[in-house]
């Protein structure tokens, strides 16, 4: 009961925030899908970090550090550093063109020409691309959210789904990208506190980090090692597939829009501090977090080491800050599933039917079907939190940030060019996926790879 009040309150808070943001929004798209573009550095860089951070971080990437130990550091030094690259050569661009070209979405944002009819072609197959596999990104959050109901509260999972997506409806309903901003401020804030206190409640209750790796080594010399095992083309090919798997950033709908809605260009340096402050000190705790838990509660490692987050405050933490983490989990999951949905609807409304592009409640009730296809994938999916999320993540990136690349540099490709090799190179990363290779070059890599040379080959033809 403890648990269940704490988690009611810190949840309620989050909910009065997200409403309060009907209070400033106007009752058009612009507001509705990018916030007027007038968003502070510090709504802007908190909203993106936690979009970026989200269920995945807390269930599916905790998970995963569970699992591997030492050797996973390479995946969250490689997404910093390519987070700090897009943050340096893209982010600005991106405000620029979409303001001086008018555009709201990321698939207008990478069409050269929408009026052609091949032009229109490929604005189809991006739309299609962007409400399939960020529909299933958003089916992560939905069932992280859910798990984590379950492992605290006891609730059904079905149950939590469906009590998942009608909160995002009000979301929506209520403010649209506005009040998915400024909950995302206020849980960020409450997402890294929680994560630090753990942090250090676990790892100075095992005398340290030393004493940590101790008792790491005890059940398996893999997992102090730096350095993982195995690694077919070697450790350096390894962390560059990591580093091209950080890169697929910039092929997040949900998270780049963040950059078209801030107020003007000289607020982006002080966003840029505020992110990797937070960012790093948060992926920091996490890792001491999910080591610790190794330690703590070895049996997970036979059951779901996705639960290490929510087992481990069950057993370390006070109820109330065990209510506190729930929270910050449970409604991280649902801003973010809630931006997500959000790119879905302003992919349809403001590209395919663009004759009600303009039409308010034409955008809502896209959303709302949007998220009834979202909550049906959570409920009869059986993967994990993490294999979910790498799928949207790893297909959204290979086919949308060449693109954007290609947009920022200033290089024309054909409408028709574009559609066959962003496809192929969809369709190699996603072969390669499921390759006995996958866990020595990853597939953003391969998908990077094949779509550069299918360029580099059509004007060598050409020429």
């Amino acid at each position: 009961m403890a648990i269940f009040i704490s988690f009611f309150l810190f949840f309620i808070l989050m909910m009065v925030v997200g409403l309060l943001a009907s209070f400033k929004s106007e009752a058009n798209t612009e507001d509705y899908l990018l916030a007027g573009r007038n968003v502070g550095a510090f709504p802007m860089a908190l909203s993106a970090v936690a979009s970026k951070v989200s269920g995945f971080m807390f269930i599916g990437m905790l998970g995963y550090v569970y699992v591997q130990g030492f050797s996973s550091v390479w995946f969250l030094i490689a997404w910093i550093f390519s987070d700090w690259v897009t943050w340096k050569m893209f982010y600005k661009p991106i405000r620029e063109i979409s303001e001086k070209e008018n555009v709201s979405t990321i698939t207008s944002f990478c069409i050269t020409d929408t009026e052609t009819k091949s032009g229109k072609y490929f604005l189809r197959f991006l739309s299609l691309v962007i409400v399939i596999f960020m529909g299933v990104y958003a089916a992560a959050q939905l069932s992280a959210g859910a798990k984590a109901l379950e492992s605290v509260l006891s609730i059904n999972y079905s149950l939590s789904v469906i009590a998942a997506g009608v909160l995002i409806a009000l979301y929506c309903f209520a403010g649209g990208i506005r009040a998915s901003i400024w909950t995302d401020s206020v849980q960020s804030i409450i997402m890294l506190v929680a994560m630090l206190c753990l942090a250090f409640v676990a790892v100075s209750g095992l005398g340290g980090f030393n004493n940590m790796e101790a008792a790491l080594a005890d059940q398996g010399t893999d997992l102090v090692q730096w350095i993982p095992e195995d690694l077919k083309f070697g450790f350096v090919i390894f962390l560059l597939g990591r580093i091209a798997n950080g890169f697929a950033l910039l092929g997040q709908p949900h998270i780049v829009v963040r950059s078209m809605l801030i107020k003007d260009l000289e607020s982006f340096k002080l966003a840029e501090k505020v992110y990797f402050i937070y960012y790093i000190a948060f992926c920091a705790a996490m890792f001491l977090v999910a080591l610790s838990a190794r330690v703590i509660l070895p049996d997970l490692i036979n059951s779901d080491p996705e639960m290490a987050l929510l087992e481990l405050s069950k057993s370390q933490l006070p109820n109330y800050l065990i209510g506190l983490i729930l929270a910050g989990v449970f409604s991280s999951t649902i801003s973010t599933a809630d931006s997500q949905i959000l790119s879905c609807t302003a992919s349809i409304t403001q590209d395919l039917f663009t004759k009600f592009k303009n039409n308010y409640w034409f955008n809502k009730i896209v959303t709302l079907l949007i998220l009834i296809f979202v909550t049906v994938l959570a409920l009869i999916s059986n993967e994990s939190v993490f294999s979910l999320t790498m799928f949207g993540w790893v297909s959204l990136g290979v086919v949308f940030a060449p693109l954007i690349c290609l947009k920022v540099f200033n290089y024309s490709l054909a409408n028709i060019s574009s559609i066959f090799i962003s496809f192929v190179s969809l369709t190699v990363a996603l072969f390669w996926s499921k390759s006995s290779f996958h866990g020595s070059l990853n597939e953003v890599f391969v998908g990077f790879a094949c779509f550069f040379m299918l360029i580099l080959l059509r004007k060598l033809i050409i020429r």
